[in-house]
């Protein structure tokens, strides 16, 4: 009850600053954006009414793409995925993690280039009740050992040609490792470690774990740029993944099913996470993952895929 009175109480200050910033309302102008809120001249009262989704990132995007099950979701080096099979992808890779211990609460360390097992990861550890822990693929071992020490995080993909650099993290007892391959040839054999494929095969043993997601629990824990020092890591919840998406769809930005939305970034970051990832998915837009792009070729791979809107 205290969450509708406050989310109310939102919606009508924000009426009367949208009726301030388009002179309907005399009031005080602060000259501070995010007090004065000017870009609400922009919207509706309606759509600055509309009731805010009270459930996890999974389901919000469940909920939104009930009608495009066959609609491709990711393309990924020439290949499609559709909806309905991202959503089988994510259930696997529940069971896979459930199986390798993840539980409520754990925190999953992720260090991939951008590939679709990032978006499968993301939304499985949501329907787990855990928080993923991305990490840029360029980082050292060493700072990657420390931020699972700094989260007690005892979980760990990672593409193997990066785990092939010194560490102490192979064939520690206390970390399971699942390891993707650019080549699908794996190298290392370890006590703790699991190929993608291994990884995989575990989702026949378990059976799907039951969780009631509450929308403010920590689900990505995002790092910053590190503009003003040492690059500091925020903690997001469910709800600030889909208020995102909430106020794209009630807002007069074009986005509709079916367009093309392309992602170069790895998931380590909120703007990628959110605003690349969750958000094109939300709206059933095809999002186009490249691992890898020239930035004088950007040109050309927005013509080459057609892309309406390009995302770096």
């Amino acid at each position: 009850m205290e969450t509708i009175v406050k989310y109310n109480e939102d919606a009508l200050y924000k009426l009367r600053r949208r009726k301030i910033a388009l002179g309907e309302m005399e009031g005080e102008i602060t000259g501070y954006p995010s007090i004065d809120m000017p870009w609400l001249k922009y919207y509706t009262e309606e759509q600055i009414l509309a009731p805010i989704p009270n459930m996890s990132a999974l389901d919000y995007l469940k909920l939104l793409n009930n009608n495009n099950l066959d609609l491709p979701a990711l393309e990924f080096l020439g290949k499609q995925i559709t909806y309905l099979e991202l959503f089988k992808k994510i259930n696997d890779t529940t069971k896979s993690l459930s199986a390798i211990g993840v539980k409520p609460g754990d925190i999953v360390t992720i260090m991939l280039p951008a590939c679709p097992e990032e978006v499968f990861l993301f939304y499985a550890i949501d329907q787990l009740g855990a928080c993923a822990n991305f990490v840029f693929p360029g980082t050292p071992l060493t700072e990657v050992e420390n931020t699972m020490k700094e989260f007690n995080s005892t979980k760990l993909v990672i593409l193997e040609d990066i785990l092939m650099q010194p560490n102490n993290l192979v064939n520690n007892s206390k970390i399971n490792i699942v390891t993707t391959s650019l080549t699908g040839n794996y190298n290392i054999n370890a006590s703790n470690l699991y190929t993608w494929n291994t990884f995989d095969s575990l989702k026949n043993y378990v059976e799907m774990p039951i969780y009631k997601r509450n929308q403010e629990e920590p689900l990505f824990i995002a790092k910053t740029g590190g503009s003003t020092g040492k690059p500091k890591s925020v903690v997001l919840a469910d709800r600030h993944f889909n208020l995102q998406v909430h106020q794209h769809l009630n807002s007069p930005i074009d986005y509709s099913v079916g367009d093309r939305w392309v992602r170069v970034w790895p998931m380590f970051s909120a703007s990628s996470a959110v605003s690349s990832s969750h958000l094109p998915l939300c709206f059933g837009m095809t999002t186009v993952i490249e691992p890898s792009v020239d930035i004088e070729k950007l040109d050309d791979l927005i013509l080459n895929y057609k892309l309406e809107q390009p995302s770096l």
